[in-house]
């Protein structure tokens, strides 16, 4: 019986090993497409600030800063991974908030890959097509491996879509003043004061 048995359990030992190696995490895809994200956006801001360093007339200084204002614009939407960061930049991405889901990023990605490969520089052509291969993998990644990639949810959405659900209309912190400015006559900055006042006595009542 033991001789029996123990070819069963051995069997079955590499099939849990070889489950284990094969066990893909979320993390795993979205930490690789973050970093690669970010790599990308800080090469493209360096090589640009080198070309205007190294011809600067009006048409490079006016592109290629262009360019820097996007690429810094994808950098902070990467780094939406830290949550301080997340706070401090919501009210910056939520005009372009396409970006923030990896379909949207991958298609920023190759458009701003493609404005690099118009410089006649190698280097900067290398560092447009990594960029756009970046943009694409955002887009596979999206297609095919959607159960493995996490969701970052912004906390004044997630604060409107509580709203929503309890029947409530959600009015954001930075509209609320002028709101109330508006409804009662007074001024914006009397107003904020009021629910500063309001906000600070109801977090000690829940107390």
């Amino acid at each position: 019986m033991s001789a029996s048995g123990s070819p069963a359990a051995d069997s079955s030992t590499p099939d849990q090993t070889e489950g284990c190696k094969c066990n893909l995490k979320k993390e795993h895809v979205g930490i690789i497409l973050t970093i690669s994200g970010c790599i990308a956006s800080v090469f493209i801001g360096v090589v640009c600030v080198f070309t205007i360093l190294s011809s600067p007339d009006l048409i490079t200084i006016i592109l290629n800063g262009y360019v820097i204002a996007l690429s810094f614009l994808s950098l902070l939407v990467e780094l939406r991974v830290f949550n301080l960061v997340r706070a401090l930049v919501y009210h910056l991405i939520k005009w372009v908030y396409f970006l923030t889901e990896y379909s949207g990023r991958g298609l920023f990605y190759i458009f701003l890959g493609s404005l690099m490969l118009d410089d006649g520089s190698t280097g900067t052509a290398i560092v447009g097509a990594a960029t756009m291969g970046i943009g694409i993998l955002n887009l596979l990644a999206k297609c095919f491996l959607s159960q493995f990639l996490y969701t970052i949810v912004d906390p004044e959405i997630e604060k409107a879509a509580k709203a929503r659900t309890e029947g409530k209309e959600y009015v954001p912190p930075s509209l609320a003043a002028h709101l109330v400015a508006s409804q009662t006559g007074i001024s914006a900055e009397t107003a904020q004061v009021g629910i500063d006042v309001k906000q600070k006595a109801d977090a000690k009542s829940k107390r």
